[in-house]
């Protein structure tokens, strides 16, 4: 509300903002629009007193809209590489005041966005185990369906693309999450229609499974 933002500090009012302005991109595909807010926000409170880690959070969400702006073309890739290569020490930043939910999201984000398959998997696989230890398994599940799904578009063996989706599944499975079993039957099913010619039945059912799920 109005009454709670007039509350807010500086850098909360920074992360609102910026905030707003990347969930208009979902909404309108603004994404110069963003760029713009973006900008001129963090160029009110450019003297402002503020915390380190609202200022890292605010800079995750704005990395976050670049990302997006290059991947569309509003803007050069060395610009979209710039960005993602400012996640690592941002990430550090949000872990040291504790933000343990926005330091593993800043780093999923720089795992998704490198440029080579070895290295996205390998930081992806990091990442996992970094999440384990974090306990936020929905989120260490995710990063192997990731994987698996970039195994299976390059071509990797079947078993090693099984193995990624054995482990999602059992980190889904204990907490009994809603959604994560059904990306891993998904990724399976499409598995078992590309190599091993099955019917695409069960990737009908997979579907009609996402409808079901009262996100």
């Amino acid at each position: 509300t109005a009454a709670n933002l007039a509350l807010a500090t500086h850098g909360e009012r920074l992360i609102l903002t910026i905030e707003a302005a990347a969930l208009r991109i979902y909404r309108d595909v603004a994404i110069r629009e963003a760029i713009k807010v973006a900008e001129a926000a963090f160029a009110e409170v450019e003297n402002a007193p503020m915390d380190a880690a609202d200022r890292a959070e605010a800079e995750r969400i704005y990395v976050r809209i670049i990302l997006i702006a290059a991947t569309y073309y509003e803007i050069g890739p060395e610009e979209g590489n710039k960005g993602r290569d400012r996640l690592p020490a941002l990430a550090q930043q949000l872990e040291w005041a504790g933000r343990i939910d926005e330091a593993l999201a800043a780093r999923f984000t720089y795992a998704e966005r490198l440029e080579t398959l070895s290295a996205r998997l390998e930081a992806l696989a990091k990442l996992a185990d970094e999440a384990v230890k974090a306990d936020r398994p929905n989120l260490a599940g995710e990063a192997h369906v990731v994987r698996a799904e970039q195994l299976l578009t390059a071509g990797a063996p079947s078993d090693e693309i099984r193995a990624a989706l054995d482990t999602a599944a059992a980190l889904y499975a204990e907490i009994n999450h809603l959604h994560g079993p059904i990306d891993v039957r998904r990724i399976r099913a499409n598995l078992a229609i590309e190599r091993e010619l099955a019917s695409p039945d069960a990737l009908e059912a997979c579907l009609e499974a996402y409808r079901r799920v009262d996100f």
